[in-house]
């Protein structure tokens, strides 16, 4: 589980198990509990040895075959375990927010080899092109929907369905909790903690831009904390240390951190701040709300129809975003942090359900129709 997008999978099919959807999940057979009907597939992940020399090693030209990316290389090996299984028949709709993976199913839809309509979840900005290639589109923002209905064009047929708050976990917690959560990974009671969590990564999630912002607001806020959380990558030792040199003991990096136990890391900070320029809907950002935390995102279309009344927008490329703002922070918070539940109510599953069965319905009648035509 080291992406959103694979927390996605697994809440949406256990999700739509509980209604009583026909729904198989397809993964990665590692040391997770599904509760829905499941296949493990054996394929070359990104961080194994082999994967890591092979991409490595191969002529530069391959890369249009994906055999340069670590990341392409394992999703379309992910992508030829799967497909046996869905040739053997009794699939309908392949669902899924990774572009090889959907690409690849199509491909072999239009092959003649599979008979099965790919819905791909648009979650990670990809061109007009890419978007083209496929007849139904999930958009997860309304902002990413009307313009992709204006730049795709052909006969893609798009639908809006929002990311969504998996119930089982997250909007449970207490001040207890929060206390709890703190001692977890000894986090000072008494601090005023600002937390990111997401890829430890410099590269698009900028978790690094960070750092220099809360060193900036020391002289100010005396006991201010960084908290960053997330999965571990070749950059983050160099976060750790830029971390450690800039803040001393006034911040904690904990690395992969298991989904499980998310909740409590959202329950140990008290302002969540997302650094990315880039990002089309940010369920962390959901997760934080819910948990009564405000949050501090890009000033984009996209973030604004997400974060609401709940926080605070930025412009998070420019040095000072965060000091700038930090006097209305302080003294809006607690306001803030009432708006915060109130907009993740938004993206419960009991609100975002019917819209995913609406869709299928609807992707099925349409598919239906022309394999008859």
């Amino acid at each position: 589980m080291q992406r959103g997008i694979e927390v996605w999978a697994k809440a949406l099919a256990e999700g739509l198990h509980r209604e009583g959807c026909d729904v198989v999940l397809f993964h990665g057979g590692n040391a997770v509990a599904f509760q829905c009907p499941n296949q493990p597939l054996r394929f070359f992940r990104r961080a194994d040895r082999w994967t890591q020399i092979w991409t490595r090693l191969a002529p530069s030209f391959m890369w249009r075959w994906g055999q340069k990316s670590t990341y392409e290389f394992e999703q379309r090996s992910f992508a030829r375990a799967m497909l046996p299984h869905l040739r053997e028949g009794g699939f309908d709709i392949v669902h899924t927010q990774d572009v090889e993976v959907a690409l690849a199913v199509e491909r072999e839809r239009r092959a003649g080899r599979l008979n099965v309509a790919t819905v791909f979840a648009h979650g990670t900005n990809e061109d007009p092109a890419m978007l083209a290639q496929f007849r139904y589109l999930q958009h997860i923002t309304s902002a990413a929907g009307e313009r992709a209905e204006e730049e795709v064009g052909g006969d893609a047929v798009h639908f809006t369905v929002s990311n969504f708050l998996d119930p089982a976990h997250f909007g449970h917690g207490t001040a207890t909790g929060a206390t709890a959560a703190r001692d977890r990974w000894g986090v000072p009671h008494d601090a005023y903690v600002i937390g990111c969590a997401g890829v430890l990564i410099k590269d698009v999630k900028r978790m690094d831009a960070l750092i220099p912002e809360v060193a900036g607001l020391m002289d100010r806020e005396k006991n201010v904390f960084l908290f960053l959380a997330g999965h571990a990558t070749s950059q983050t030792a160099a976060i750790e240390q830029e971390a450690r040199a800039a803040l001393g003991e006034r911040q904690c990096v904990v690395r992969d951190l298991p989904f499980e136990a998310m909740p409590h890391f959202y329950r140990a900070i008290d302002l969540f701040v997302l650094p990315c320029m880039i990002e089309t809907f940010g369920i962390c950002l959901v997760e934080a709300m819910v948990e009564g935390v405000p949050v501090v995102a890009h000033d984009s279309p996209a973030l604004r129809s997400v974060v609401g009344e709940g926080g605070w927008f930025v412009d998070v490329g420019r040095a000072g975003f965060l000091t700038e703002q930090w006097d209305a922070i302080r003294a809006n918070a607690s306001a803030r942090s009432v708006a915060a539940r109130h907009q993740a109510g938004a993206f419960t599953w009991d609100v975002v359900y019917p819209q995913f069965m609406a869709m299928y319905e609807d992707v099925m009648r349409d598919s239906s129709a022309r394999n008859a035509a």
